[in-house]
């Protein structure tokens, strides 16, 4: 992919199609564990995380019942070319925290870059998510506040670089010191380009890295898309075997060394409880399909991860008892209070069916 692609015209393939996310979060909630909590205890206090509001059309949501209630192929999701799993881990980046905003795009896609960068914590959400309402107010993208695409986030990385949370707290960001992380209304302040420029940095080639002084500056890293949402959308999710390919390759992805963004619809119902209803290492600490996803009321909201490596002899235990071999594993944005001290998990067939976009992060790097 080209660096040099502009973010207005990214944007155009996007609006191009009918997926549209809106200004008004979804809300659910998460079981308050730890990994030393068995799955099988009991009144565990919630949390009310955000998900991303994704428009459905009555007839999208009908597909999704329809996708839930339809058995996946016979599909094999072990490969004797690949290890059996895979745990890149986060090099260090603690779990973030996205608070009381849908902004699991911003959290995701600076939480993977800052992986690549080996920094921890490095990487300013609220400057960039600021930067994006700049945008948003001229009508070019999403700022990020509710949600987005993950290919507009990792462009307006690439292409404007970020900056780090010493300077968002040593200079503000629009005046802005501090994320707000407890307030959904306030959003901080729009950053113009200049702004954010004084500022701003990037993960770029160094000396040692290239083998001509003229590269020395340039930007490091890049994405490659693996997963299209509108494709998914147009195709009303039913292609398992496209979906599966996906799957294949972002294990390909892992083993080469590149974490991997990604984006699902979060489906679940009342009768499955939580927002997640599968357990590995704790209670409600993974996603899974079951039958009562098929059940009536219906919530269905949108989430972006980090895939950080995958396990095909891992089992994650549905609350029926009934068993789901084969999970990606998840870097979540909702804090280390819920799921397994931060992470979470995916069983294969829950990715088949809901996942709608991934992108891997790679590094230019020598």
């Amino acid at each position: 992919m080209k660096k040099e692609v502009l973010l207005a015209g990214l944007l155009a393939s996007f609006t191009a199609h009918a997926v549209e996310i809106s200004k008004d979060p979804a809300f659910a909630y998460a079981d308050v564990t730890s990994s030393l909590k068995s799955h099988t205890l009991k009144g565990i206090p919630e949390k009310r995380i955000t998900l991303m509001n994704i428009k459905l059309t009555p007839a999208e949501k009908q597909q999704i019942l329809k996708q839930a209630a339809t058995p996946l192929k016979n599909l094999t999701f072990t490969s004797n070319s690949l290890p059996s799993s895979i745990d890149m881990g986060m090099n260090s980046v603690p779990v973030l925290n996205q608070g009381a905003h849908g902004a699991c795009v911003t959290f995701a896609a600076t939480a993977a870059l800052n992986a690549l960068m080996e920094k921890g914590d490095y990487i300013s959400q609220l400057c960039n998510l600021e930067l994006g309402a700049n945008f948003e107010e001229n009508g070019y993208m999403p700022s990020g506040w509710e949600g987005s695409f993950a290919p507009l986030v990792l462009n307006q990385l690439q292409q404007f670089g970020f900056i780090s949370k010493e300077n968002q707290r040593l200079h503000s960001c629009a005046g802005i010191h501090e994320y707000p992380i407890y307030d959904q209304e306030n959003t901080g302040n729009a950053m113009s380009l200049r702004q954010f420029s004084a500022l701003k940095e990037n993960y770029v080639l160094e000396e040692g890295d290239v083998e001509s002084p003229e590269e020395i500056g340039e930007v490091a890293w890049g994405w490659i898309p693996i997963m299209n949402v509108f494709d998914r959308f147009s195709k009303e999710l039913s292609n398992q075997q496209e979906a599966f390919n996906s799957l294949m390759e972002i294990k390909k992805s892992l083993n080469a060394g590149n974490r991997v963004v990604f984006g699902t619809l979060i489906v679940t119902s009342a009768q499955c409880g939580k927002v997640a209803c599968g357990s590995y290492k704790a209670m409600g600490d993974s996603w899974i399909e079951t039958n009562s996803i098929a059940q009536q009321p219906l919530m269905i909201g949108g989430h972006e991860m980090v895939i950080t490596g995958y396990d095909d002899n891992a089992v994650i235990f549905g609350k029926d008892g009934k068993m789901h071999m084969g999970l990606l594993k998840l870097r979540n944005s909702w804090g280390t209070d819920v799921g397994d001290k931060g992470n979470y998990y995916m069983s294969y067939e829950y990715f088949i069916k809901y996942g709608i976009e991934a992108q891997k992060v790679v590094s230019f790097k020598s």
